[in-house]
């Protein structure tokens, strides 16, 4: 059995991973996010979230949207087996220059991620979530999410550095991710008309792929 643990995106839930069908071979275990400490950085948070990790040396770590710059930051730290990208990016190079302005200029400041969230259509055409019952499921979790988590990972994946010398990555990637454009990303597999939220959407795609790189 291989350990495989989870992290979902900004504040989400494991409920993000429920459709994927895996392998027997792949023992699941879900990472959830913790309430971050006053002025926490992201190397700190990294290194409280990866204490979670049992026999990481042989443990693969999978990171959705923020949650794969979370993996990238606890792997520089904590040496893993694998770390896999779900509709993420691997440095500053991929991520898209409106995210990177906004850090620049601080402007998560002014606004915080957690009120955008309360858009819940916007949010969902953001996503590339279409259809009525993904709908629901995603405004749900939105619903779900602790708006104090939401607010601090926003704020780390806009101030980013990006910086690693990591090697063992692999990436997946949908064509339409409005949130992470593949224009910017250079994954190791690309899922045709793939959203942000493929791996709900597109979970066919998502799960076959994952089974074979694991």
């Amino acid at each position: 059995m291989t350990p495989v643990y989870f992290i979902s995106g900004l504040g989400a839930d494991e409920t993000v991973f429920s459709r994927l069908q895996l392998k027997e071979t792949i023992e699941i275990h879900h990472l959830p996010w913790l309430a971050p400490n006053e002025n926490e950085t992201m190397e700190a948070y990294a290194l409280r979230m990866g204490q979670c990790i049992e026999d990481p040396q042989s443990a693969v770590l999978v990171g959705l949207s923020f949650g794969g710059i979370m993996a990238i930051e606890i792997a520089k730290r904590i040496p893993l087996k694998q770390v896999v990208l779900i509709s993420s990016v691997k440095s500053k190079t991929e991520m898209p220059i409106n995210l990177n302005l906004i850090g620049l200029l601080h402007l998560q400041k002014l606004l915080p991620a957690s009120k955008l969230l309360h858009f819940k259509e916007l949010t969902a055409w953001f996503f590339g979530v279409r259809e009525g019952s993904d709908k629901e499921m995603l405004f749900d979790l939105l619903e779900r999410s602790d708006e104090r988590i939401v607010n601090w990972s926003a704020d780390k994946v806009v101030s980013w550095d990006g910086d690693h010398n990591l090697s063992n990555i692999s990436h997946i990637h949908g064509t339409a991710d409005a949130v992470f454009p593949i224009r910017n990303v250079r994954p190791d597999k690309k899922v045709q008309g793939g959203p942000h939220f493929m791996v709900y959407t597109h979970p066919d795609e998502v799960s076959a792929w994952l089974n074979e790189v694991i």
